[in-house]
């Protein structure tokens, strides 16, 4: 799973400073394997993902509020 080119470790102290808060977002399981997630959008305002259930989630990035449910292909 990528990391991008410079993984950095980032304390609690610092997470704790920051006014927007890491998310939790739900609706998908991931029984039996890990999946990844991407951020896309101009400014990554998005997060995807894809679940065991067969389909791929679609959440905002800053509420964590799920706004769209695809199907996957080829599963």
């Amino acid at each position: 799973m990528g990391l991008g080119p410079c993984p950095i470790a980032v304390s609690q102290e610092h997470v704790d400073s920051l006014d927007e808060q890491p998310q939790m977002y739900s609706g998908h399981r991931n029984n039996f394997t890990v999946k990844g997630v991407s951020f896309f959008g101009p400014d990554s305002e998005y997060v995807m993902s894809g679940s065991d259930c067969g389909h791929i989630f679609v959440w905002k990035k800053k509420d964590g509020r799920v706004i769209r449910i695809m199907e996957a292909m080829g599963v």
